[in-house]
């Protein structure tokens, strides 16, 4: 018996080895077929192949790039350029135009020694026609040419560095820099609602600028869940998921938004020097303006409150810009009559006086007449042209 053992134990780390063996060569088999249904779908179903996208958040993906905007390395993205849509005309750098041209028509010049209009969705004139933003209003008031840089989603950050992209081509006599109290926030955001941006971070008192150039946006883990954080980028399992019937189960529709830190208010303040510092000996006017939902105004949401909305403008004002804040004048008007200042904002069919998108047509003259008053007490010379 003691004779046998030897051979015994042997056999056993024979066989050991040949499991392991067997056991790696089936991994490497099934991951070499499973590398070229891989590649085959990807050639078959994608237009880029060799994309290295996670697909699991293909929802979000396809949600904000239905709207018509292009990556850009210091911004995040801009307008596109030379877009023609339904109801959305966009010209030259992506600026929207005041007026809708069709597709074959090509894109005039941008108007130089005019505005500079730059903010977020409510700047741009989401759910509102071309002629209806109130940049497109307030040229027609002013008989000035106002250029129209807002982009949606936009903090007072990324409205600032466009207006520096901006300066030097559009060389402005006035800038209008917008923003809403969510702007306030989304100066602390490296990720917005799924789109990666700059955020400015203040060292020694100082504003430095990070996350430029801004990267591929790259879904948390956290986010997404781990699994869908290691087999998200394999378009074969997302293929099959959708084949099975379990996209609900497998996609993301949530879209992220991840803080870099929480000093929004500060950097908004901070913004306002370093824009007069940028513009000195130009001179350039600049305006600040404050634009707010409805649910801003009826007490309902107290961001205007929580964001500091004057306290940022009250930093403009330090810096010795106009500020020209809507709230008392949206104010006044709900106290007057609320069922006609809801007007105010485009309503959607299942919204209620609580659920407000952006501003109407009616909702942008309004702004643009806040704006046209200030301008022609403070700026006459603007009008002089």
């Amino acid at each position: 018996m003691t004779r046998s053992t030897p051979a015994t134990g042997s056999q056993g780390q024979g066989l050991f080895r040949r499991l392991i063996v067997a056991a790696a060569l089936v991994l490497a088999s099934t991951g070499i077929v499973l590398a070229v249904v891989e590649l085959i779908l990807r050639a078959v179903y994608l237009p880029e192949p060799w994309t290295t996208r996670n697909f699991t958040v293909d929802p979000v993906n396809r949600l904000v790039n239905y709207f018509p905007i292009q990556y850009h390395p210091v911004l995040g993205y801009t307008g596109r350029a030379d877009y023609r849509g339904a109801n959305m005309t966009q010209g030259r750098m992506g600026v929207r135009l005041n007026h809708w041209l069709p597709a074959d028509a090509p894109s005039p010049p941008l108007p130089s020694g005019g505005i500079l209009a730059v903010g977020d969705s409510f700047t741009y004139g989401s759910e509102v026609a071309d002629a209806e933003s109130w940049p497109a209003q307030l040229e027609t008031m002013l008989g000035v040419p106002v250029v129209n840089a807002g982009a949606g989603g936009y903090g007072i950050d990324q409205a600032v560095l466009r207006a520096e992209q901006l300066i030097d081509i559009v060389k402005p006599s006035l800038i209008v820099v917008s923003f809403i109290p969510n702007c306030v926030g989304r100066n602390e955001y490296e990720i917005n609602v799924g789109k990666a941006k700059p955020y400015f971070d203040i060292v020694d008192g100082k504003l430095v600028l990070r996350n430029v150039p801004v990267p591929t946006y790259r879904p948390a883990v956290a986010h997404v869940g781990l699994a869908r954080a290691v087999f998200g980028y394999s378009y074969a399992v997302t293929w099959a998921a959708e084949r099975l019937g379990w996209s609900d189960l497998w996609l993301v529709n949530r879209q992220e938004v991840r803080r870099a830190h929480t000093k929004g208010r500060d950097v908004g303040c901070l913004l306002w020097p370093r824009m007069a510092e940028r513009l000195a000996g130009r001179g350039v006017s600049v305006i600040a303006l404050a634009q707010y939902a409805g649910i801003h105004i009826n007490g309902h949401d107290n961001l205007r409150a929580a964001a500091g909305v004057e306290h940022v403008l009250d930093c403009a004002r330090k810096a010795g810009f106009t500020v020209v804040d809507s709230y008392g004048e949206l104010r006044r008007r709900y106290q007057s009559d609320e069922s006609r200042f809801w007007n105010l904002w485009v309503r959607r069919p299942n919204d209620t006086k609580w659920h407000t998108g952006h501003m109407s047509a009616q909702g942008n003259r309004v702004t643009a007449e806040l704006l046209a008053e200030a301008i022609r007490r403070d700026m006459p010379n603007l009008l002089a042209r």
